[in-house]
């Protein structure tokens, strides 16, 4: 008798991982049970929300391995209380991470966490922010006391083995006892403190949030407010007309545009492109922007003076290549065009090639006079070039977020696209011009949200009768 007694205790604690703790099932299997489960008279588990997790088991006597303890809602009560109900119930064995309730859905039973654990979202299911269910706690328990339809994204975790306790048993035996309704209580309380938590933490962040967003929305104004106005153009007016449009692909960029009569009456023209993206970029391109209108300024301050673009983007260089710990740098292109003569004189440091779009509608390329990005070494040389811009033809200078704009399956604009758009445009304006240029990019990219900034610059000479 002793040694029956022996072998069967060692049975029990030796196949804690089966379906029944007990080495006698209490009763067998029917004949169309067998035949609906491949023989084993075991289904599959069916969530309420279509999720098959496996197999169903039926949990046996486990006081001996310390199961009723480690649950919360039946911490206290009497094993003789629950047990013909506990052995009965479903056991799901939680293969891969399984979202076991959704917002919206009914739910019809307490999932308590037997190994493993749950993760409750409130916003999405694959959100990094959860609460967690550990083994020896419960979920589900907030729509069985009010019906209602669930809140809240719950994930079983892979590994784990969820007990799924029904309303209807629930309601029948335990919420007589005042234990269970005490543990019950407890569970919600420390449940709402919990979301309480979460939710402060989340108000926090969205405040640091908005204080964030309302920074970058004052820095946009402020680097809006460093871009020149038409009104500095007014001593060309009938000379020259001038166009330009800058499109971040964030609150704030890295590319730039600006223009400004010089002393000897011809219009100073740049875009660039700063490396990076965001509130760096931005604060290098305002940096770049103040160099280049002091430096341009200076050296046209003579009105004898000849501005020469070389000149200016070699010291532009010196000055950014200074204290630059980050190596950021920035593409340029910079020209100085006599609005009487045609004449332009231009410098590029690793930007774009220009376009100049005549008056017959051909296109080509500004090329020549290309050198490094400023910022990257000091020392480099640049060398300027020259060519004339004639009646009614238009310089169109751009950055790469117009060619490198990539559609849904991420094809770039490219140069042809654009060569394609400046030679289709009837030249009305340079601001049609820019615009349809924009809205080329824009439904080629159907609609994506830019990856980079996007800036175009056109300068147009005026033909004779029209000045």
């Amino acid at each position: 008798m002793l040694q029956r007694r022996a072998l069967r205790s060692f049975a029990l604690v030796t196949n804690i991982g089966e379906q029944r703790m007990d080495s006698t099932p209490r009763h067998k299997p029917r004949a169309a049970d067998r035949r609906k489960s491949g023989g084993t008279g075991v289904f599959p588990a069916v969530l309420p929300n279509g999720t098959t997790l496996g197999r169903d088991r039926r949990l046996g006597d486990r006081r001996r391995n310390g199961f009723i303890s480690r649950v919360q809602l039946f911490s206290g009560v009497a094993y003789s209380a629950i047990e013909d109900v506990i052995q009965h119930c479903t056991v799901h064995d939680v293969r891969t991470d399984t979202l076991l309730l959704d917002p919206g859905r009914p739910n019809t039973s307490i999932f308590l966490v037997l190994e493993g654990r749950m993760r409750v979202h409130l916003d999405a299911a694959d959100s990094p922010n959860s609460i967690l269910i550990e083994a020896g706690d419960c979920i589900g328990e907030m729509s069985i006391i009010d019906g209602r339809p669930v809140s809240a994204f719950v994930v079983a975790e892979k590994g784990s083995r969820i007990l799924a306790l029904e309303q209807e048993q629930f309601w029948s035996r335990f919420m007589n006892d005042p234990r269970v309704v005490r543990n019950l209580l407890a569970l919600m309380s420390e449940r709402m403190r919990l979301s309480n938590d979460k939710l402060l933490e989340g108000f926090k962040q969205r405040l640091k949030l908005e204080h964030i967003e309302k920074e970058l929305r004052l820095a946009r104004e402020i680097q809006e407010s460093m871009l020149p106005r038409p009104a500095a153009l007014a001593a060309l007016a009938g000379a020259l007309e001038v166009h330009a449009r800058i499109e971040p692909a964030r609150e704030v960029g890295g590319d730039l545009y600006d223009f400004f009569v010089t002393p000897q009456g011809t219009l100073c023209m740049a875009v660039g492109d700063v490396s990076g993206k965001g509130v760096p970029a931005a604060l290098f391109m305002a940096r770049t922007v103040d160099l280049l209108r002091v430096t341009a300024k200076l050296s046209a301050v003579d009105p004898g003076g000849d501005p020469d673009p070389a000149r200016i983007m070699a010291r532009v260089n010196e000055e950014l290549c200074r204290n630059n710990d980050n190596q950021m740098f920035v593409t340029l292109f910079l020209a100085f065009l006599n609005p009487r003569s045609g004449q332009l004189r231009f410098c590029n440091a690793g930007h774009n090639p220009p376009y100049v779009r005549g008056g017959d509608a051909r296109v080509r390329p500004v090329e020549g006079g290309r050198s490094a990005p400023l910022g990257v070494r000091v020392g480099t040389v640049y060398r300027d070039q020259t060519l004339t811009i004639l009646p009614d033809e238009v310089l169109f200078a751009y950055t790469d977020g117009v060619t490198e704009a990539a559609d849904p399956r991420e094809n770039f604009f490219g140069e042809e696209r654009l060569e394609h758009v400046l030679r289709g445009t009837r030249l009305t304006s340079v601001a049609a011009l820019a615009q349809e240029v924009l809205e080329a990019v824009h439904a080629f990219a159907g609609g994506a949200a830019p990856s980079d900034d996007i800036t175009v610059l056109a300068v147009r000479r005026l033909p004779q009768e029209m000045r």
